[in-house]
């Protein structure tokens, strides 16, 4: 992570991991993936919920609940096209386990609704 730089409107960083397995083939660097692996490994959170290609349609995602750091790649890269990441939200909040999700900004509109 770069050194914090002030900017007229507050704080900026930038960030990408060491890991190269990861920053090269992620969509944007990374972070995101790294950051949940993270999570998952340090056990601060019990899963990682976010998006992963379907295996049936390449074009389509569906949502992917990683509980091993591993799993958390499986959501690398962008999906352009319908990824109802949410569908199984429900269940996923009924577990009252700590969780992290990754997901677009209208999908983080939906879950704080």
């Amino acid at each position: 992570m770069t050194a914090p730089q002030s900017t007229p409107t507050g704080v900026c960083s930038a960030a990408s991991p060491p890991d190269g397995a990861i920053r090269v083939p992620a969509a944007s660097g990374g972070v995101l993936t790294a950051l949940g692996r993270y999570l998952v490994e340090s056990r601060r959170v019990a899963f990682v919920h976010n998006a992963r290609f379907s295996d049936d349609d390449k074009t389509f995602g569906v949502a992917n609940v990683a509980d091993d750091p591993d799993k958390v790649a499986n959501g690398m890269g962008s999906i352009y096209g319908p990824s109802p990441v949410l569908t199984d939200i429900r269940t996923v909040l009924e577990l009252g386990e700590p969780f992290a999700f990754i997901g677009k900004p209208c999908d983080i509109s939906a879950l704080r609704a």
